[in-house]
């Protein structure tokens, strides 16, 4: 029987020397590759290894799960990983060895084919190789290859060796999977932060908007004038936007009030009425909801003058449950609205709208009160009407007295026109 030769012997001092060396450079390791790099390195130096491999199994849940994947070779062999794969359906030694978590030692090709006696088929040009499990947390992770040309007696101080690397190598591993995790959850984090921050950036600037428009209407009534205003804010906040306030006339809806940016085409258009099938203006009427229209389409909303814009919001103006008006604004520079637009377009139609319902509730209080004072007079004329019935000696001007008295509290489209039907005051003949 044919024993290999012994190895020239490798100091022990020197190997750890190199394990010095090797632990200092992976603890400022910062990924996978410099970690890898580091141990592959000193296996070869140290040892007079042909080449060295690192395979990792696959994580749960990826294709291939379970199985070993070659992430790091040095030295001779490109198809390192075939080679240890082995057969499909049969045990590998780096299988075995990251499974088992041992570490396994070939010093001939017939002790390999010994244990493996399917790879006695497949031509392996080396003489000798070693397994060892990389175990992190008693958790095998992957497996160290390192093979030689000759035959390898694997002496006690180079197992040693290799185990101490093996082991460093799976901390590193773990260490800097750990650091990748931790980078991706910051940079998730910070992303959530940024978006956060922009969001409310953009609710600020909502709050701004609805603000300027609070303070700019003062005690303003004017429906038309109301709405001029909150044009002028929202353009100062968006001043590159377009915008038109409409009210519905019969079949149509009809501008109102608009921007000065507005082009003499689309000024006439949209004064002459946009139709009520218009589709993004009859989404808005039925869904009583802003209709924020990306990829606008002039020609669907009956406005071909309209086909630069290549987004449009349209936000229905309520009084209480009803339908009182559309605001319209328009953008030319892009095609799909931003979270800040949608939230300034939003405040502004927000304090509009408000307002209009509070313009239309003191219009609804003046008329009470007037209508109210009416009463007040007519109640006093009938107390005085009163008096005067003991005090009169015309009865017949007293009936002229009752009855304007009456009539004064009728609506003006329901009193009689004409004479009194007293004749004046003129008792009958």
């Amino acid at each position: 029987m044919v024993h290999p030769a012994p190895a020239a012997s490798t100091p022990f001092s020197s190997l750890a020397a190199d394990l010095q060396a090797v632990s200092e450079q992976l603890a400022g390791a910062s990924s996978a590759e410099a970690v890898c790099g580091s141990i592959l390195a000193s296996v070869v130096g140290a040892l007079g290894a042909v080449s060295a491999t690192i395979a990792l199994l696959v994580a749960d849940g990826q294709p291939q799960a379970g199985e070993l994947k070659v992430i790091a070779h040095r030295g001779e062999g490109a198809d390192a990983q075939p080679r240890w794969h082995g057969v499909p359906g049969h045990p590998s030694p780096a299988g075995d060895a990251v499974r088992r978590r041992e570490a396994l030692y070939f010093s001939t090709p017939a002790e390999l084919t010994h244990a493996y006696p399917h790879l006695a088929a497949r031509p392996i040009p080396l003489s000798a190789c070693a397994a060892l499990p990389l175990v992190l947390d008693g958790q095998g992770i992957g497996t160290l290859l390192v093979e030689f040309r000759e035959a390898h007696v694997f002496r006690s101080e180079q197992q040693s060796f290799l185990r101490i690397l093996a082991a460093q190598g799976a901390t590193a591993l773990g260490r800097v999977q750990l650091l990748s995790e931790l980078e991706a959850r910051v940079a998730a984090r910070t992303a959530e932060l940024e978006a956060q921050n922009r969001a409310l950036q953009e609710e600020g600037a909502a709050l701004d908007a609805f603000v300027a428009y609070k303070e700019s209407i003062g005690a303003e009534r004017d429906v038309v004038a109301l709405a001029q205003q909150a044009i002028h804010v929202l353009r100062t906040s968006l001043s590159h936007v377009s915008a038109a306030y409409y009210e519905l006339d019969g079949p149509l809806w009809k501008a109102r009030a608009w921007s000065s940016d507005v082009s003499d085409e689309v000024m006439q258009q949209i004064r002459a009425g946009v139709p009520l099938d218009a589709a993004n203006f009859a989404e808005a009427a039925r869904t009583r909801a802003a209709v924020f229209a990306d990829g606008w389409d002039a020609g669907a909303n009956s406005l071909p003058s309209t086909e630069s814009y290549g987004a449009v919001a349209l936000v229905p103006l309520m009084i209480g449950e009803t339908l009182h008006s559309l605001f319209a604004v328009g953008t030319a520079e892009a095609r799909a609205w931003s979270e800040r637009e949608r939230a300034i377009v939003r405040a502004v139609t927000r304090g509009l709208g408000l307002t209009l319902e509070r313009t239309e509730h003191l219009r609804q209080l003046a008329q009470e009160r007037t209508t109210l004072a009416a009463r007040t007079a007519a109640l006093e004329a009938f107390a005085e009407l009163t008096r005067d019935l003991s005090l009169s000696a015309d009865p017949y001007g007293l009936i002229e007295r009752a009855e304007a008295t009456v009539l004064s509290l009728l609506p003006p489209a329901t009193r009689p026109s004409g004479k009194s039907r007293t004749g004046a005051g003129t008792p009958p003949g």
